[in-house]
């Protein structure tokens, strides 16, 4: 898959949340009815998942919040996720080949759960590939910058734009 930069326009549409913008135990709650498989992208949001006593099936991380590092308790408690581990490159703005691969991965039959995607980079663009690769109905949870934590049910709408977005991003050679 190539590496593709989001354009303004794609950025400007994500600055609004994907899915529904929740308050902490209504999220909760909603995550812990389903029997679909839970994706969170974030370390924050993977950390607020944890502390819950909810294991994510994938979670995407990259030690990093806001473009700062998380602190060294943070790190730990996700270090002590016990997990089955992708690794990817992916620079801020971007979402590379490997990311996309990795996201491809991590719902492929042979994927063993739980897992993380530990990103070399930045994570905030892989709700995108974690919509369009997730089974339908996974619940895929990321944090909305200074708003709360954000619920996206991977369906068939948001497959489609999500898949748009990715589209409407420009290669990078």
């Amino acid at each position: 898959m190539r590496s593709k930069q989001i354009t303004a326009g794609i950025r400007a549409s994500l600055k609004k949340p994907l899915g529904d913008l929740l308050d902490k135990k209504t999220l909760i709650g909603r995550v812990r009815e389903p029997l679909s498989r839970i994706i969170s992208v974030g370390d924050i949001t993977t950390l607020m998942l944890l502390g819950e006593g909810i294991r994510p099936d994938v979670a995407i991380i990259d030690y990093f919040c806001k473009r700062k590092p998380i602190t060294g308790a943070q790190r730990r408690k996700l270090d002590a996720f016990r997990a089955h581990k992708l690794k990817a490159m992916n620079p801020a703005g971007m979402l590379t080949g490997g990311m996309m691969e990795a996201c491809k991965s991590a719902f492929s039959p042979e994927a063993k759960y739980p897992l993380k995607i530990i990103v070399d980079g930045e994570e905030d663009l892989a709700v995108l590939p974690a919509i369009i690769f997730s089974p339908n109905n996974s619940l895929i949870i990321y944090g909305q910058p200074d708003k709360g934590p954000v619920l996206v049910k991977a369906d068939g709408r948001q497959k489609r734009r999500a898949r748009k977005f990715y589209k409407e991003s420009v290669v990078v050679k």
